[in-house]
This record gives C-alpha cells, structure tokens and sequence, in this order.
C-alpha cells in the first residue's frame, strides 16, 4: 500500500492507481492497532492514520507534479525520463534502469490517463486538502 517514505508502487500494467486510493482510504477507516509492511518495518497504532495520509498525499503529489509538467509542454516521454517514483534511474545501470523506465512509463501514462479524467480529486473529492 506504500506506508513507506516512498509511497504507493503502481508499476504493472495492471496496477489501478483509482483501486489504491479507494482501498487506502477504505483501510484508514479501519480500527487497526498495528501493520507489519514489507518494505516500511512496524506501524503502530498511533502511526498508521498519519502513514494512510502520506501514502495518498503521495499519489497527489505525482498527480499534480505530472500534470504540472504536461502544462508545462513537457512530453510523456519526457516526464518518464525526468521520473516519478524513481527520478533517479539514470544513474542505474541496465538491465534494472530499464525496469525501472518501465515501472515509471506504467505510473505515468496512469496518472497521464486518470487527468484525462478529471483526476483523483474529482473522483475522491475528500482529498480537496491534500497538496
């Protein structure tokens, strides 16, 4: 669910960036004393409504970044190669700097697709306060 410094991962192509924002905020409505994550260590109680936050405020920011971008006039391509989750795949060696090209392509013509839409505000409008 990304309750780790890097936030929600949705690098396959069948990833749905809309079905992780709605289990996300599902899940933070949840009585939960504590989550075991694979990648962010133990969430205790008191941390998990705050994780469930910035594991959102994430996928705001990617959308606002990315859209930001393409008002901008920078192309899909350029957006991939400037990164979304791994904005630092250039110094990576191949083969994992084409995974991870991959992944971002996959992120990002989510994102790209999801503002076509109207974005993650429109379709949860209880993210207006998030930046």
């Amino acid at each position: 669910m990304g309750l780790d410094r890097h936030g929600p991962w949705y690098g396959w192509s069948d990833c749905v960036i809309l079905d992780i924002a709605d289990a996300i905020l599902r899940l933070d409505g949840l009585e939960i004393k504590l989550i075991l994550t694979s990648h962010g260590g133990i969430l205790q109680e008191r941390q998990i409504r705050p994780a469930w936050r910035d594991s959102l405020n994430h996928l705001v920011q990617r959308e606002n970044k990315i859209s930001g971008l393409l008002e901008k006039g920078l192309s899909r391509q350029q957006i991939i190669d400037q990164g979304i989750f791994y904005p630092h795949k250039g110094r990576i060696k191949e083969p994992l700097k084409s995974i991870l090209t991959m992944w971002d392509k996959s992120m990002v013509q989510q994102h790209i697709d999801l503002i076509k839409d109207g974005g993650l505000k429109y379709f949860f409008p209880e993210l207006k306060n998030f930046e």
